[in-house]
């Protein structure tokens, strides 16, 4: 029997290592088509830009033309009436440059024309890169997430191979949470770091040509702007690894690392959070993280989604439980309206705040209705291993 069980977990370890093999082989593919719709998408952008510059410059044309043109036509009209005044040499030449007028605005018509279906085209190809490049990163943070898993530790599988149903649900609850957790890193580095290092790669291009156009005080301008836009940068990056894991939850424990995400959040936003702490009881360490994610993915969802002015925290410590409300005097909404697909970051955050209690054995409760806010009830036992 142990035989049969060993070669079974020696042709699972085999199939396992190929499948990961080539997971990998998959994934810097796909990383690599990322990585160059993402240069094309920047090209594309860079090409709108001069190409919205050069129609407006058209259209400013054409309107002057046009009122040219139109001068032109009064001229002729006005000559060809008065033959005391004018000859035929007067009426001739107004003439000639009423039609060339008329020309020159047809041909610079044509040429706005052009431009605006150029640049509708460009904005669609400019659209569709941008679709590729998101489902390229989506499958990468997805494939990333599966090799994570494919590489950790498959002893745990092979001490019981009756436990492997339960052992691939978890392990599955576990995928599911790290995905969630990368697709937001990924959409927040993305909305914000990624975009602003974009639109500094743009402005030290324009420095460089106004440089060239010797336009020293534009250059002048330009670097004042990009030095605000780094300092944005900066901002950003240290806010997601702030997010990523908060020091003050390491070196000062779980409250006062609220407390500080709490205040932090207070001065940023019109919203106002108000933090409660009831009983005395100390959490074991392994709570730490999994309560703070939660409060952390609560007030984002309230910062999207609830439209509310004012948020109420309660952490509530025992012996046996630790109970954590999260209530908000936003809009509310109908549960049943509320889908898990990836489209709809607020079913995520509420499907990640239930699966990270769940993983800790416990429950996460979710009640609204519209213009009556959200109230979310967080209960997780404490096991006496996680006190000892």
């Amino acid at each position: 029997m142990n035989l049969k069980t060993d070669d079974y977990l020696n042709k699972l370890d085999d199939i396992l290592k190929r499948s990961l093999e080539q997971l990998v082989i998959s994934q810097e593919d796909i990383f690599k088509i990322g990585e160059e719709a993402r240069k094309e998408y920047n090209r594309t952008k860079q090409m709108l830009g001069d190409l919205k510059r050069e129609l407006a410059e058209t259209i400013d044309v054409v309107d002057k033309m046009t009122k040219l043109e139109k001068k032109a036509r009064l001229n002729l009209v006005q000559v060809s009436k008065n033959f005391k005044k004018y000859d035929e040499e007067d009426i001739k030449e107004s003439y000639d440059k009423a039609s060339r007028m008329q020309l020159e605005l047809t041909l610079k018509i044509e040429e706005e024309k052009q431009l605006r279906a150029k640049r509708d085209e460009m904005e669609r190809a400019l659209r569709s890169i941008n679709e590729t490049l998101r489902k390229a990163d989506n499958l990468t943070i997805r494939l990333s997430t599966v090799i994570d898993y494919l590489e950790s530790d498959m002893n745990i599988l092979s001490e019981q191979l009756k436990g492997l149903q339960e052992k691939q649900v978890v392990g599955m609850r576990i995928i599911r949470a790290q995905e969630e957790e990368r697709r937001r890193i990924a959409r927040d580095i993305h909305d914000g770091p990624a975009q602003m290092l974009a639109n500094i790669i743009i402005m030290t291009e324009i420095c460089d040509k106004k440089a060239q156009q010797n336009d020293f005080g534009g250059v002048k301008q330009e670097l004042g702007d990009l030095k605000e836009a780094v300092r944005m940068v900066l901002k950003e990056m240290r806010k997601t690894i702030y997010d990523l894991r908060p020091m003050a939850l390491d070196d000062l424990g779980l409250i006062p690392a609220i407390k500080k995400y709490v205040s932090r959040f207070n001065i940023e936003s019109e919203k106002q959070i108000r933090f409660v702490v009831i009983g005395e009881e100390v959490l074991p360490r392994y709570l730490d993280t999994t309560l703070f994610r939660i409060i952390q993915e609560g007030i984002a969802n309230v910062e999207k989604h609830s439209q509310a002015k004012n948020v109420n925290i309660k952490l509530e410590t025992g012996m046996e439980y630790v109970n954590l409300i999260i209530e908000d005097d936003g809009q509310g909404f109908h549960l049943q309206d509320i889908t898990l697909d990836k489209e709809n970051s607020l079913g995520l955050g509420l499907s990640g705040i239930k699966e990270r209690a769940r993983l800790m054995d416990g429950e996460a409760k979710i009640e609204s209705k519209p213009g009556h806010g959200t109230r979310i009830f967080v209960r997780i036992p404490i096991s006496d291993r996680g006190r000892a």
